[in-house]
């Protein structure tokens, strides 16, 4: 999974940055402990290439879509 304590750190320590992460997301748990952090996006790719996420899942992650 992606390393949480880093971005958090990061988040917390640049929070003028809107911080990706880009390695790690499993599932939708590993999307909202991301958000928790403060992160601005993640890359979900394969993930979803392995259909571990479904589009109602994201559907919260996506304001726009």
């Amino acid at each position: 999974g992606p390393n949480l304590d880093l971005y958090a750190a990061a988040v917390d320590r640049f929070p003028q940055i809107q911080w990706q992460a880009s390695v790690g997301v499993r599932d939708v748990a590993d999307l909202q402990a991301l958000r928790d952090t403060g992160v601005a996006a993640a890359i979900s790719g394969r993930a979803l290439l392995e259909k571990r996420l479904s589009l109602e899942e994201l559907r919260p992650f996506l304001p726009d879509a």
